[in-house]
């Protein structure tokens, strides 16, 4: 409550904050404004600037289209983490590359070349992680 007077505004979330170069942003339609309301704690800062961190891998990873940045945004987002293990969060990425793949594995437009895995470190995985393909492979 003394935050939203602080910052004029009728609520303000914790999801609305980051902070950027150790300073303290409020996420605005206009971008990001500086906002000045003392030190934060270290420990508060550090949390802040992980979270903020992730974000912006995940917005890079849709942007350019990268695989690898997609999985490492997901397995270091904490509340993903709170809820799947990393085998999950490892089976759900080669799932989704193979339902674009029209469960393909090899070859262009294949799963392998979509995660930028070699076939058979990606068919190693699949076999780690019980997720049929081939013959075994059904919609």
């Amino acid at each position: 409550m003394l935050l939203s007077r602080e910052l004029s505004c009728a609520l303000v979330e914790c999801g609305d904050l980051t902070v950027r170069g150790g300073v303290l942003h409020l996420k605005t339609l206009q971008g990001l404004e500086p906002v000045h309301v003392g030190a934060l704690p270290p420990q508060c800062a550090m949390l802040t600037n992980l979270s903020a961190q992730i974000e912006e891998m995940a917005v890079e990873a849709a942007l350019t289209g990268n695989p690898r940045l997609v999985y490492q945004a997901i397995a270091y987002d904490p509340l993903t983490a709170a809820v799947l293990s990393l085998d999950e969060i490892n089976a759900q990425h080669i799932r989704q590359a193979l339902e674009t793949a029209g469960g393909k594995i090899n070859g262009p437009g294949g799963a392998a070349q979509i995660l930028g895995l070699n076939p058979n470190t990606l068919r190693s995985r699949m076999n780690k992680l019980g997720i049929p393909y081939g013959r075994k492979y059904h919609k």
